[in-house]
């Protein structure tokens, strides 16, 4: 006889979780959108001619490097798979907020809350190892990584006296060749 109440009906038998873990692949060839067009979305920067007017255009005015490299990275990692159209114009927001995060005029304190508001961001899209966590996401890994994570967890395993037979053996080999 089972302690506690009897169960409800049509209640579950056991407390698991009953999702199930979505597995991602990796996309190499992925259809990457273009980039908002930075004058839509960034401030004039400071000491720009004609900041005053409302006119303001800037040819060479564009987004950060490293803003345009995490762009072609989230389109070509496996979670872009899961965004759906509605979903470009909280990245184009979070552009914004690593742009800002990175503009060298800006005080310190507001480039960090910049930063903390990219951060924010980017865990709503499953963007950090977390929030893939939290939505049971799993990006699929390739065949040798997967088993050299198996050899890692197998070492990590070992008793005490196994790691020193395997750590000899290894002596002994490069002993024997070099």
């Amino acid at each position: 006889m089972t302690a506690g109440r009897p169960r409800k009906p049509g209640g579950r038998a056991d407390k698991r979780d009953p999702r199930k873990t979505v597995i991602l692949e990796n996309r190499d060839e992925a259809e990457i959108p273009a980039m908002p067009n930075p004058h839509d979305y960034l401030p004039i920067p400071p000491g720009a001619e004609g900041e005053d007017d409302d006119d303001f255009y800037d040819p060479e005015f564009d987004w950060a490097e490293p803003v345009k490299q995490w762009w072609v990275d989230i389109w070509t990692s496996p979670m872009s798979s899961e965004f759906v159209n509605s979903d470009i114009h909280g990245l184009y927001i979070a552009c914004v907020y690593l742009h800002e995060s990175l503009n060298p005029h800006y005080k310190l304190a507001e480039r960090l809350k910049a930063g903390a508001a990219w951060e924010a961001t980017i865990k709503n899209y499953g963007l950090t190892p977390t929030a893939r966590e939290s939505l049971r996401w799993a990006v699929s890994q390739g065949e040798q990584a997967q088993n050299r994570t198996n050899q890692l967890r197998a070492q990590a395993s070992q008793t005490p006296q196994q790691q020193k037979k395997a750590r000899s053996e290894i002596d002994d080999l490069y002993a024997e060749h070099g």
